[in-house]
């Protein structure tokens, strides 16, 4: 029996050969001997010790299920266990990988969809206050600013449009926005 083994290699492969038989007594025995084995196999890979548990009890169910594919031929039982240990454990860390870079997207995601919620609701609340105060201006001064802001006509495209002098449409705008300014300051206050 070496330091390493818990038990004999042909003791493991005359148990593995039970075990794919379905012999449970084998299996029982298997496991007793070799799950201290598997543990520290896996735990030189999975540091968390709930989850290097968690899956030692996987490769104690791979065992079971799997023993009939064991070749003594290829190698012996301590070899094949080792290599079985090992891949459980790397493929239950890339699956905790995928599952946190999967978890780390949705996080932002989140944030992002969070952040652009957050911008189009406040613009649309600018939006709304902007109209309402814009509708309480005269319709002198909110068509003269219509135009020039959200049309983007300049001063003298506008008092053409209306037919009215440059001077005029300047000093309705100039009015109209003193007035929106008030009226905007106002309802950031409150």
């Amino acid at each position: 029996m070496s330091g390493l083994n818990p038990m004999s290699s042909a003791r493991a492969r005359d148990l593995l050969i039970g075990i794919a038989g379905g012999d449970r007594t084998a299996f029982d025995i298997f496991a007793r001997e070799v799950t201290p084995f598997v543990h520290a196999r896996v735990s030189r890979i999975i540091w968390d010790q709930a989850a290097a548990e968690d899956v030692t009890q996987v490769v104690m169910l791979k065992v079971w299920t799997g023993a009939n594919r064991f070749n003594s031929g290829r190698g012996n039982a301590f070899a094949w266990l080792t290599t079985m240990c090992r891949n459980t454990a790397i493929d239950h860390c890339r699956v905790e990988q995928r599952h946190q870079r999967i978890s780390d997207a949705a996080k932002e995601s989140a944030e992002v969809l969070d952040d652009n919620v957050l911008d189009e609701t406040l613009a649309a609340a600018e939006r709304r206050e902007v109209r309402i105060a814009l509708a309480s201006l005269n319709s002198s001064q909110r068509d003269a600013i219509q135009l020039a802001y959200f049309e983007g006509l300049t001063y003298v495209e506008v008092a053409e449009r209306l037919g009215e002098p440059e001077g005029t449409v300047k000093a309705r705008i100039r009015r109209g926005m003193i007035q929106l300014s008030r009226l905007l300051g106002e309802t950031h206050v409150n």
